[in-house]
């Protein structure tokens, strides 16, 4: 059965729970032992939305230590899923999204997803998996208790004229959560007649490392502000057409800033496979933590904030390239 709505957030929801899986995966390298049979639950409940997904993992006993593309998917397909918020129970449905490049299966991606649900501050959840050979996965989260955030500003502007740096701030009276904030581009390249859009990722400076310039990105905070260089982000600007001489091919659109506000467990599973920032030193959050009994994984939950952050024609235009119209 296929959704029928919710496809952006589908995307969206996906891509996060790929990319924690694959994180996991990394920090969990141990050299080959006895293989022993354990399951994986992985569910982001999104506040901004009332579509939710879950996938579950198997793992898989390897020959060698690093999975490669092409492998059997160790996803479980078959399994009971229920959700329970608030005392109602919401029973999940199974279905397939077609596959990307980011995902290291041939296969289309298979995941569980519930349509109606939206909990809201104060609100407790639950989730239970009974998978098709008997085994448990279950789980607790908790909605944060306030989670009134606003930026500071109502818009941002990449600009020239005002000062050397972009900065962005935001309020939220909520000692418990985290941010992930990151900044993408919109744009577009004309390619055979038509234009592609792309999205990606603007870094917040570049560093100099073995006598080459490499990009740096934010990292998980809490710190309720990010600053970016116009420098930096014009050598970043330079850098999606580098080796392309037809610059005006290049229309550049709008920019957008993401928060990830993330409550205690999501940012606890979080920071325990990604480096982590506490205002004071960067370090890494050993043990890794999982609140999945009978398995390992996370259910959690989190909003996105989005800031529309406009950029100078001026920067845009020094670089040859044009201004996307809509």
């Amino acid at each position: 059965m296929k959704p029928r709505n919710g496809k952006y957030i589908l995307n969206i929801s996906l891509a996060l729970l790929t990319l924690l899986i694959a994180s996991s995966c990394e920090n969990n390298f141990e050299p080959k032992a006895d293989f022993v049979q354990s399951y994986s639950l992985y569910s982001v409940i999104n506040g901004d939305t009332s579509f939710q997904v879950v996938t579950i993992k198997a793992s898989t006993d390897l020959e060698g230590f690093v999975a490669r593309h092409g492998e059997n998917d160790p996803s479980v397909i078959g399994a009971k899923v229920t959700i329970n918020h608030n005392g109602i129970d919401y029973d999940l449905s199974d279905s397939t999204l077609p596959n990307n490049d980011n995902y290291p299966y041939d296969n289309d991606i298979p995941f569980y997803y519930v349509n109606g649900l939206q909990p809201v501050a104060g609100d407790s959840l639950e989730i239970k998996a009974i998978l098709p050979n008997g085994e448990v996965l279950k789980g607790k989260t908790k909605v944060p208790p306030n989670l009134r955030f606003h930026f500071t500003t109502t818009y941002g502007v990449l600009t020239n004229s005002l000062s050397n740096f972009y900065n962005a701030e935001w309020i939220l009276d909520n000692t418990e959560v985290l941010f992930a904030p990151r900044l993408l581009l919109n744009y577009y390249v004309n390619e055979n007649g038509i234009d592609v859009h792309h999205v990606k990722e603007v870094p917040i400076r570049f560093i100099q490392k073995e006598g080459e310039l490499v990009p740096v990105f934010p990292i998980v905070t809490r710190r309720r502000k990010i600053r970016y260089e116009i420098d930096d982000f014009k050598r970043f600007l330079a850098s999606i057409s580098e080796g392309d001489t037809l610059k005006s091919n290049y229309h550049i659109g709008d920019a957008k800033l993401e928060v990830l506000v993330m409550n205690k467990d999501f940012a606890t599973y979080y920071s325990s496979i990604n480096t982590f920032d506490n205002g004071f030193t960067v370090q890494t959050q050993p043990p890794q933590f999982t609140n999945i009994k009978g398995g390992s994984g996370v259910f959690g939950f989190l909003i996105k904030p989005t800031l529309n952050v406009e950029i100078d024609r001026a920067i845009i235009s020094e670089f040859g390239y044009r201004i996307y119209q809509k």
